[in-house]
């Protein structure tokens, strides 16, 4: 991040939403975009509205209430039209990946794959100066293929684990967020095999763990993990209920 005030108060927003203070995070985003607007900073205009989607996501996955849904949905698609109005290239690559996350929450799984490979592209052809590291592009990669799998080429597997493999020691501007990015692409392999592939699943959903156990910041982490270990566990159920039917 650059010094300037907006991003410092783009920084708080996101430790807020990280400590689940998401009354504070999106009154801190409002700040911030006023701030980018008079500084004439339009792609830091744009960035804010990405930061919109991640706390109303946030509070959809608190509260099950899929207005929040809606409301991360439309701001993910507002900032990706600002994006375009500012003629800005670089300014694309965020808003394009939190559409792509924002499709596939609503199960638009061809969508997301569409929009994941253009942000991708634009991360690595046109980064921004705050975005412009080893590791924030790839966790661009690991959506991407993982998202791959989602529509069916499981073939890719490996090269998600390569790119977390080098996730693990790249450059980033943040352990913190490293830390994230590395649990979230554990956890997204463990939810796209969690029916397909049971045991190994279940070794990802392990390594997530592993990694939010080193760092007591990723609270919410935390959260989505546990939420997604409960699914396990009604899924083991179910599969031992099918043993004993089919004996």
């Amino acid at each position: 991040m650059t010094d300037s005030e907006a991003r410092q108060i783009h920084e708080m927003a996101l430790e807020a939403q990280e400590k689940g203070d998401f009354v504070k995070a999106l009154q801190l985003e409002v700040q911030a975009m006023i701030l980018y607007q008079k500084t004439g900073d339009k792609l830091g205009f744009a960035e804010i509205q990405a930061m919109f989607y991640l706390t109303y996501k946030h509070l959809y996955d608190q509260t099950g209430d899929e207005n929040y849904l809606v409301l991360a949905k439309h701001s993910a698609m507002i900032s990706v039209e600002l994006a375009q109005k500012s003629g800005d290239k670089t300014a694309l690559a965020i808003p394009l990946f939190n559409l792509a996350k924002s499709q596939e929450a609503v199960e638009n799984y061809a969508g997301a794959l569409e929009s994941y490979k253009e942000a991708l592209e634009y991360i690595e052809k046109y980064p921004d100066q705050n975005h412009d590291t080893e590791a924030v592009k790839l966790d661009f990669k690991i959506h991407t293929l993982t998202s791959e799998m989602k529509n069916g080429n499981f073939e890719v597997e490996n090269e998600v684990l390569d790119a977390l493999k080098k996730l693990e020691t790249s450059q980033s501007n943040s352990d913190y967020e490293r830390s994230v990015w590395l649990t979230s692409g554990y956890m997204r392999l463990a939810a796209i095999l969690q029916e397909k592939d049971p045991k190994k699943a279940k070794e990802y959903l392990d390594m997530a763990k592993a990694v939010i156990d080193k760092d007591s910041r990723l609270t919410l982490m935390l959260k989505k993990w546990e939420k997604l270990a409960k699914s396990f566990a009604t899924i083991g159920i179910v599969l031992l209920s099918s043993f004993f039917l089919s004996k």
